[in-house]
């Protein structure tokens, strides 16, 4: 009888729309760098969010716009701040951003993931996660970075697809 009755209260909660389902949809990943549209489901409606998208941004002016972006690290007694997107990632990160909000629309929020490989004493792989979100609104383009040149720990790194490790 529970089950059935939990059941129940489920499907009119998804009836009635208040259960709010997260939707993605990639639409680029080259294996270093993947773009994805996420929007917000109610019910069987997707949500309004009100962003100016799509719009056409040049890769070039894209990747002006992010190399003036820095972020403060304070981890040290020193305050430093340094680029939040890597210099070597800036020109094929600002290409797909541009992708992406070109083809996002007024529900969808743009989600980039940027994985960089590098070498450590010649023999070692280390792979760096930036991550930024961006949505434009209120004739503003929003960036949010959410991880900047992070080091993706050894016991994480077998969640990174396994192209990012053929590179």
């Amino acid at each position: 009888a529970r089950p059935a009755a939990l059941g129940v209260a489920l499907l009119s909660l998804a009836a009635s729309g208040c259960i709010t389902i997260t939707q993605r949809d990639t639409i680029l990943d080259d294996g270093k760098n993947r773009v994805v549209l996420r929007s917000e489901k109610r019910g069987t409606r997707t949500v309004d969010r009100g962003f100016n998208h799509p719009i056409t941004i040049a890769p070039v002016r894209m990747a002006h716009i992010l190399s003036r972006i820095d972020i403060q690290d304070d981890s040290g007694k020193k305050k430093e701040r340094r680029p939040a997107i890597p210099t070597e990632s800036l020109y094929p990160l600002a290409e797909a951003l541009a992708k992406g909000l070109a083809a996002a629309d007024s529900s969808q929020e743009v989600v980039l993931q940027s994985v960089r490989r590098t070498k450590h004493l010649a023999a070692f792989d280390r792979f760096y996660l930036t991550s930024l979100l961006v949505y434009a609104k209120d004739d503003l383009l929003h960036v949010q970075v959410a991880r900047s040149d992070w080091e993706i720990p050894q016991r994480r790194r077998p969640f990174v697809r396994r192209r990012l490790y053929e590179r």
